[in-house]
C-alpha cells in the first residue's frame, strides 16, 4: 500500500452513521469486543483503524470455539460496570485497567473525560454450546 491509510472507503459495506461514538464487533459470529471514544471526531478518526485490526483479527483466526454468555446490550453494561484498576497513564490521564470473568480491557480517562475504552470478551472454556 505505498504509504496511503485507506478509508473506509475500502470496505463500503462498512460506514460509521451520524454522532457515532463506538463499535461492538464480532469476528467469525463470535462477540468479540468494544471500542467506545469521548467524541464523534476521535471515533471517526480510529474507525478505519478499528476495521482493519478487526479484519486482520478474523484472518488471523479468532478463538470460535468459545461462547460468550453475554448479548450485545449485557456487553456493553458489563464493559461500563467493570471493576478496574486506576493507574496514572504513561502521559496525560489515567489509565483504568478491566478484568472480570465476563469482560477485559482499559480506558485511558482525561480531565475533560473519557478518551478511549477498550474491552474484549473472555469466553468460557470451550465446551458444549447450550442453546
Amino acid at each position: 500500500m505505498s504509504g496511503s491509510t485507506p478509508s473506509t472507503a475500502t470496505w463500503p459495506a462498512f460506514t460509521g452513521v451520524p454522532r457515532q461514538v463506538g463499535v461492538i464487533y464480532r469476528v467469525g459470529g463470535v462477540l468479540a469486543g468494544l471500542d467506545l471514544f469521548g467524541s464523534e471526531r476521535s471515533f471517526a478518526r480510529a474507525f478505519p483503524k478499528l476495521l482493519r485490526g478487526s479484519a486482520l483479527q478474523a484472518l488471523a483466526g479468532y478463538d470460535k470455539d468459545g461462547r460468550s454468555s453475554l448479548d450485545e446490550r449485557n456487553f456493553l453494561r458489563s464493559a461500563l460496570t467493570a471493576p478496574g484498576h486506576r493507574f496514572p497513564a504513561v502521559g496525560l490521564g489515567e489509565e483504568l485497567r478491566i478484568d472480570a470473568d465476563d469482560v477485559g480491557g482499559g480506558a485511558l480517562h482525561l480531565e475533560a473525560g473519557l478518551v478511549h475504552l477498550f474491552a474484549f470478551a473472555r469466553h468460557p472454556a470451550a465446551g458444549p454450546v447450550v442453546q
